[in-house]
């Protein structure tokens, strides 16, 4: 288990340390002047379920298109606990009509699953304490 955690501790700085700001999502490109109906139906940020906590520090952020789909990875921070982060994205996936696939706490690693009954829609959320108070999030949607 210490092995996973250092592994995981070293996974989530490579994230941080990745992300010096907020990057352009991918699908920010300069849109056509005569976009197609692929390109119209694309909605446009993270879906509802995939928000950042609110007042949050974003430290790295991804976003790409396909299939007509939006999905992406933020890393961030806050000083809200990971308790606290954990039950907003709990409230968000119920929220959205996701149902959980995992639930768990294996040290200190908080990690919460869930996806569109029958597929589709799905997020992961990791979050560890920060050594300096609140926590370290990373979020994967699409």
């Amino acid at each position: 288990m210490g092995r996973r955690l250092g592994l995981l501790g070293a996974l989530v700085a490579m994230t941080f340390a990745a992300g010096c700001g907020e990057r352009e999502p991918a699908s920010a490109a300069k849109p056509s002047a005569n976009p197609g109906p692929a390109e119209a139906a694309v909605p446009q940020g993270p879906p509802a379920y995939a928000q950042v906590f609110p007042g949050a520090a974003v430290s790295s952020r991804v976003t790409g298109t396909n299939g007509g789909g939006v999905g992406g990875m933020v890393a961030y921070t806050t000083k809200a606990s990971p308790e606290e982060v954990l039950d907003f994205y709990r409230k968000a996936a119920k929220a959205a009509g996701l149902a959980a696939t995992a639930d768990t706490l294996d040290g200190q690693l908080h990690t919460f699953v869930a996806g569109a009954p029958g597929g589709g829609e799905a997020m992961s959320v990791s979050i560890v304490p920060n050594p300096g108070g609140g926590s370290l999030v990373q979020l994967i949607y699409g």
